[in-house]
């Protein structure tokens, strides 16, 4: 499963698209490659990952925003996910992510990573 994504991106790359077409190959054909990851934690906190793609990230943020202030959110209105304001904030602590969409990324396609910092736990836990 780990070399699927990698492959998935070459195999995309390496199918041209037909001669009229306007784009090239299938990777190409991807305007936004959005991942959402590990968003299982009760209050994720989840930043922006890269400046080119803030605009969309900016635009989910006020998508919660609408959520919580007509109480349509199932989390309340008081946890904000999305910590970004307008403008991207290289300040704030990303992480290092290492995911399914590095393949792609390295290929040129524009990424949304929605995955919290820190990230949620996963699988079940053992309690005894």
């Amino acid at each position: 499963m780990a070399n699927y994504p990698r492959h998935l991106a070459a195999k995309w790359e390496s199918e041209w698209h037909a001669a009229t077409s306007t784009r090239l190959n299938n990777l190409t054909s991807i305007d936004l490659f959005v991942l959402f990851d590990l968003l299982g934690h009760e209050k994720p906190r989840i930043p922006s990952y890269f400046p080119t793609t803030h605009w969309t990230y900016h635009g989910m943020s006020k998508i919660e925003a609408q959520l919580r202030s007509t109480g349509l959110a199932a989390t309340g209105d008081s946890q904000k996910w999305f910590v970004e304001g307008e403008n991207y904030d290289p300040k704030i602590y990303k992480g290092g992510i290492e995911d399914d969409h590095i393949p792609f990324l390295h290929r040129g396609v524009e990424i949304l990573h929605i995955i919290p910092v820190p990230n949620a736990p996963v699988g079940p836990r053992l309690i005894m």
